[in-house]
């Protein structure tokens, strides 16, 4: 599995997947924006390599709710400088295989801004499963993640920077 990752990121950097497909003269694209922001690097990492990247890189509308490093740190993802390897080699294979569903569980169809998601109770995420919504006029929270920087546009939707990783519900059935 880590071999899979490795040549995923390693075809990723080469640029050819990363390219916007709406960027302007003006406006990066939302994977522009990711990779051109060192914050991001776990963040662009584990979609590329679980393919999510070419995804989010056309010209529908998206809304992502974007970790930092510092939060995928937080719950044992990290890019292990040695080895090249984006995720902590303490996770499980069924930690791997969830990876796919966390990621969706950040995003969202549609270009909105923070006026409009947070006037909403809940929003339903690619991956199915809802996330609350809350704000107290200063505050924005999607779950426990609390939006550090709202509203960052990109010619495909918005970015919303949040201090922690969504974590989708656990299906029990």
């Amino acid at each position: 599995m880590k071999k899979i990752i490795a040549l995923a990121v390693g075809l990723a950097l080469s640029g050819s997947v990363l390219a916007g497909n709406c960027k302007s003269d003006d406006v990066d694209s939302i994977v522009d924006i990711a990779v051109g922001d060192d914050r991001f690097e776990v963040l662009v990492q584990a979609v590329t390599a679980f393919g999510l990247a070419n995804d989010l890189n056309t010209n529908r509308n998206f809304t992502v709710f974007a970790p930092t490093d510092d939060a995928f740190k937080a719950v044992g993802f990290a890019i292990e400088s040695d080895s090249g390897d984006i995720l902590n080699p303490a996770l499980t294979d069924e930690q791997l295989e969830a990876v796919p569903n966390i990621l969706l569980y950040h995003v969202v169809h549609g270009a909105r801004d923070a006026e409009e998601v947070f006037a909403k109770d809940k929003m339903s995420m690619l991956n199915k499963a809802f996330v609350t919504l809350s704000t107290d006029g200063v505050t924005f929270n999607v779950n426990d993640a609390q939006v550090i920087i709202p509203n960052i546009v990109a010619c495909n939707g918005y970015v919303h920077v949040i201090d922690a990783v969504l974590l989708p519900p656990v299906d029990e059935s």
